[in-house]
This record gives structure tokens, C-alpha cells and sequence, in this order.
């Protein structure tokens, strides 16, 4: 995600990491979409969204903090 995180990079790949797992787990468990082989695209593109959307509410909840 583009703009300044308030962890610096290392926060940011563990949480892009932690979001591609959360992605996978929440899809398979609430939606039932499978997430298929480590190459197929499905799998890339949920564990893109599991990433970016834990990302977001990662800024939301410590940007609110830093601006104080």
C-alpha cells in the first residue's frame, strides 16, 4: 500500500503475510471458496485482499494513535 506506515517495513511484510493467511482462512471457512495451488491466481488474489484489508485496519487503528 502506498503512503507511510507508522511500523516501517518490517510490521508492513508481517502483516501483508498475516493477511494473505487470514485471507485464506476466512475464504475457505465463511465463503467455502477453496483457495487452490500455491500458482493458481484465486490464491494470489485472496491473499492479496486478506492483505490489504488487514493493512487498512492496521493505519486506521495506529494512525489514530500517532496523530495524538
Amino acid at each position: 500500500m502506498p503512503g507511510k506506515d507508522p511500523g516501517g517495513i518490517l510490521v508492513t511484510v508481517i502483516l501483508g503475510i498475516l493477511g494473505g493467511l487470514l485471507g485464506g482462512f476466512v475464504s475457505s471457512r465463511l465463503f467455502g471458496i477453496s483457495t487452490g495451488a500455491f500458482f493458481d491466481l484465486r490464491t494470489w488474489i485472496i491473499a492479496l485482499i486478506g492483505s490489504i484489508v488487514l493493512l487498512v485496519i492496521y493505519r486506521l487503528v495506529i494512525g489514530r494513535r500517532t496523530r495524538r
